[in-house]
């Protein structure tokens, strides 16, 4: 009893000191092994552990595993734990998620929360199992009622998405809110989005950016830029296009693509930073390559205006063209323009119709009032003054002041 006792004190020391001595190392594992051979599950545990980790020996996980199943087999729950790890990363050992779900069910049923947690992963994610969300969801509250703050997540998790239960929003929150509490930056960002949408809870802006705001500032990429849309946008909170670019700039560091547009619009216009055409056209283009419509348009937007670099129409037309496949309207109506004016292009009235009209479908007045230009004067189409009152009065509607002048001068045409 007093030599489990001693080594049980000896492991606490090992695992919690960061600044111990190469000499203590040696004594500890001299004790560690003299104890662990004797059959001590806490020193063979101790033993794992310091291979594990390479801490007074060379780092060896197969040996780490070896003193790690000693232990397990004596039911030492965290060995069982430790190799069941081993097993499922594949260190030490060949990589068994069947093996490791094994170490870890044992270690589950004495109660280790961290065991139950990752049981539950292992049913959720069909590790060496089927997949099985109502046994996940099963761990996941054992270790939750425990405290622990992942299996508090994912069981949140599996309330939002109606995984092996009913949708439930305000489970959700409410499993989300305390892993929050406790550090999670995922769980502070779903409640902050939970707060933001009004899901279980009522919609409440200044909570949504509180929650945002935490999960930021551990580097959690959507809370970063949902944060700077807040900033951006003035949602809730007064309006700063420092703060905006501040966190923009996080998120897109880490390639957020709506991030690094945002961030280019900012510089683009001169929002909380000096205009910067180069750095506009520099975050466009990181977005752009990444499919973003918006920073496909802008960024063909530059190239036809020479804004940070040299007019280029046949850049221009490339990515308003992206832009207008996935069904973006500026870059549509742009895109007519080209044609309508030919630059770039050879001028064809008739595919500048063509762009038009999808823009002007989707709401866009100045492609109605051009639409009705075309038809008012047969420009790649036949004369038709009825088409072009119809388009001016789209256009008109939506306060533009020459669609109303035009629709003076065809008043008595139509």
């Amino acid at each position: 009893m007093k030599k489990s006792l001693f080594v049980s004190i000896l492991a606490l020391f090992l695992l919690r000191s960061t600044n111990i001595f190469a000499q203590d190392y040696d004594a500890l594992f001299a004790r560690y092994y003299s104890y662990g051979n004797e059959g001590d599950k806490s020193a063979q545990y101790n033993l794992g552990k310091m291979y594990e980790l390479g801490r007074g020996v060379n780092q060896n996980f197969e040996k780490a595993r070896e003193w790690y199943e000693k232990a397990a087999k004596q039911d030492h729950i965290n060995a069982q734990y430790s190799l069941a790890s081993l097993y499922e990363s594949g260190l030490g050992t060949s990589q068994s998620y069947v093996n490791a779900k094994n170490w870890y069910s044992k270690a589950a049923d004495t109660g280790l929360a961290k065991a139950q947690y990752k049981l539950g992963l292992v049913y959720q994610y069909a590790k060496g199992v089927e997949r099985n969300y109502e046994k996940a969801k099963e761990w996941y509250q054992r270790a939750a009622k425990q405290g622990f703050a992942g299996a508090q997540y994912q069981l949140a998790f599996l309330y939002q998405y109606g995984l092996a239960t009913k949708k439930d929003y305000t489970q959700a929150r409410e499993w989300y809110e305390k892993a929050a509490n406790q550090g999670v930056k995922g769980a502070q960002y779903q409640l902050g989005f939970f707060f933001q949408q009004g899901l279980g809870i009522e919609k409440d802006n200044a909570q949504a950016l509180k929650w945002y705001k935490q999960a930021a500032e551990q580097g959690h990429v959507e809370a970063q830029y949902n944060l700077a849309f807040f900033y951006d946008k003035g949602l809730d909170t007064k309006q700063d296009y420092k703060l905006a670019l501040e966190w923009y700039s996080k998120a897109a560091s880490q390639g957020h693509e709506l991030a690094q547009t945002n961030l280019g619009v900012l510089y683009h216009y001169g929002n909380g930073v000096d205009q910067d055409y180069v750095q506009a056209k520099n975050w466009y283009t990181n977005a752009a390559n990444q499919g973003v419509e918006e920073a496909q348009n802008n960024l063909g937007y530059l190239y036809q205006y020479g804004q940070g670099t040299e007019v280029n129409y046949k850049l221009a037309r490339e990515w308003y063209l992206k832009a207008s496949d996935q069904g973006y309207v500026e870059a549509q109506y742009n895109l007519g323009v080209l044609y309508d004016k030919g630059l770039g292009v050879e001028q064809d009235y008739e595919k500048a119709r063509v762009w038009y009209t999808k823009a002007a479908d989707q709401g866009d007045k100045d492609a109605q009032y051009n639409l009705g230009y075309l038809y008012q004067y047969g420009q790649g189409v036949e004369q038709n003054y009825e088409k072009a009152r119809y388009r001016y009065s789209q256009a008109a509607e939506q306060g533009d002041e020459d669609a109303k002048k035009s629709l003076e001068l065809i008043k008595d045409k139509v």
